[in-house]
C-alpha cells in the first residue's frame, strides 16, 4: 500500500523563490519514490492553471493571501482533502499560515490517523520588532511554539536553522531531521559557453564573478562590488554580472555610480532558468555574500543557488553565516569569507584568478560533493526514512 503525502505551502510553482523551489522540487521527488503518492495545497496565483496541467502530481489551489488571513481557509482546505485522500502524512513548507492551519485541525487529524510534519528554512521563525506586523508575529509568539512542539516531527534544511527551531520554537534536538535542500544536477551542469551570450555581455577573455539573488541588502552584494572593485587595480579585465530584481537595486545602482565600475560591472534583473543555466557557464566564479541581520530579520538558512553553482563546476566565494556553510565547504567547493571584510574577499577573488588549477578543482569537487549528497531526491530520501523508521 502506497504512503500518501499531503504537502502545503502559501510558496510554490510557478511563484519563484527559494522556498517555492524547495518545496515543488521536494514533493516532486518524493511523487518519484516508489510507493509513495503525493498532492499538494497551494494558493492561486497567474500562470497556476497552466502549470497545474502539467504538473506530476495533483495540486489542490485555494484563494489564499497573506499569513493570517489565509490560515483560516487553508485549514479548511487541508481538512477537505485530508477527508477525501487521507494521506498518512500533512507536510508544512511554512509555518504560517500552513503549519498553524494544520494546528486548529490536529484533533481531526489525529483521529484519522494522519501524521503533521513541519518544515523549516530559517528567517520564518525569527521574530523582530522591525515592522508592524513583525511586532504583531512576535506577540503570538507563544502559538508559533505550541505550533511547532505539538507537530509529530520536524525538518530543518541546515544545521543552523535545526538550533533555531531549538531555540526559537523549543522543540527538542531529537525531534528534527537536517534535510539538505537540494539541486537537479541534470539540469544544471557543466556545458560549452553560448558564445552569443558571451558577445552580448562582453565577457571574451575576460574574468567573470556572478551572482544571482534577490536584491536585498543582507545579500552582500555592496560587499561584493566593495570588494571588486578593490580587485580592478590590479585586475582590470575582470567582470562581474548580478542577476536578480529587488528593492535594493537603487541603494546598488548608487553605488556602483561611486565605484565608478562603469561597463565591468552589469544588473541584468530578472532572468530564465535556462539563461541562468549558461551564465553559470560563462561564468569562472559565483559569489554571494549574505550576513545576518538579526534585527531584520535576515539570514541565508541555506541557499539553493549555491548548489546550482557548484553543480556547473563552479567555485563559489560565499558569507561565513546562516546555514551557508552546509552548502559550501570551505577549501573543499569554494572559499568561505567573512562576509563583510572587503579585503578578505578581495583576496578570495585574486585566489580565484591566479590560481586556475585550485579553482578547477573547487568546480570539479563541488559537483561531485552536489552529486553525492545535495539532490532533490537525497532530500527526499531523508524524509522517508524517518517514517520509515516509525
Amino acid at each position: 500500500m502506497a504512503f500518501k503525502i499531503l504537502l502545503t505551502s502559501i510558496d510554490f510553482r510557478p511563484q519563484l523563490g527559494g522556498v517555492a523551489t524547495c518545496s515543488y522540487e521536494l514533493a516532486k521527488a518524493l511523487h518519484e519514490m516508489p510507493d509513495v503518492e503525493v498532492e499538494f495545497i497551494a494558493p492561486e496565483m497567474q500562470g497556476h492553471i497552466e502549470f497545474d496541467q502539467n504538473c506530476p502530481f495533483p495540486v489542490h489551489r485555494a484563494p489564499l493571501s497573506g499569513s493570517f488571513k489565509a490560515v483560516l481557509p487553508m485549514a479548511l482546505k487541508i481538512l477537505a482533502v485530508c477527508r477525501s485522500s487521507r494521506p498518512d502524512l500533512v507536510i508544512n513548507m511554512l509555518w504560517l499560515p500552513c503549519g498553524f492551519a494544520t494546528f486548529l485541525i490536529r484533533p481531526f487529524l489525529f483521529l484519522l490517523g494522519i501524521k503533521q510534519a513541519i518544515f523549516v528554512h530559517a528567517v520564518e521563525i525569527l521574530e523582530s520588532d522591525s515592522t508592524k506586523k513583525k511586532s504583531i508575529r512576535k506577540k503570538i509568539r507563544f502559538l508559533k511554539r505550541w505550533c511547532f512542539q505539538t507537530a509529530d516531527h520536524c525538518f530543518a534544511v541546515s544545521n543552523y536553522t535545526k538550533n533555531l527551531i531549538v531555540s526559537e520554537c523549543g522543540v527538542s534536538s531529537e525531534n528534527i531531521t537536517v534535510s539538505f535542500n537540494g539541486v537537479d544536477y541534470r539540469k544544471f551542469s557543466p556545458g560549452p559557453k553560448n558564445t552569443n551570450l558571451e558577445a552580448k555581455h562582453e565577457l571574451a577573455g575576460k574574468k567573470t564573478f556572478f551572482t544571482i539573488t534577490r536584491l536585498d541588502d543582507y545579500k552582500g552584494i555592496d560587499k561584493s562590488l566593495e570588494a571588486f572593485a578593490l580587485l580592478q587595480k590590479n585586475y582590470p579585465d575582470c567582470r562581474f554580472l548580478i542577476a536578480g530584481a529587488g528593492g535594493d537595486r537603487p541603494r546598488i545602482e548608487n553605488l556602483l555610480h561611486s565605484l565608478t565600475l562603469g561597463k565591468k560591472v552589469k544588473l541584468l534583473g530578472k532572468i530564465s532558468d535556462q539563461e541562468l543555466i549558461e551564465i553559470y557557464r560563462l561564468a569562472d566564479c559565483f559569489v554571494m555574500l549574505s550576513r545576518e541581520d538579526l534585527n531584520a530579520p535576515n539570514v541565508e538558512g541555506f541557499g539553493i543557488v549555491f548548489l546550482e553553482a557548484a553543480a556547473c563546476e563552479l567555485p563559489i566565494i560565499a558569507g561565513n553565516s546562516g546555514g551557508i556553510p552546509d552548502a559550501v565547504s570551505d577549501r573543499e567547493n569554494g572559499i568561505l569569507v567573512s562576509p563583510t571584510d572587503i579585503e578578505e574577499i578581495a583576496q578570495a577573488m585574486e585566489e580565484i584568478i591566479i590560481n586556475p588549477g585550485q579553482s578547477h578543482l573547487y568546480g570539479k569537487t563541488g559537483r561531485e560533493r552536489v552529486i553525492s549528497n545535495f539532490s532533490w531526491p537525497h532530500a527526499a530520501k531523508r524524509v522517508m526514512e524517518k517514517y520509515v523508521r516509525d
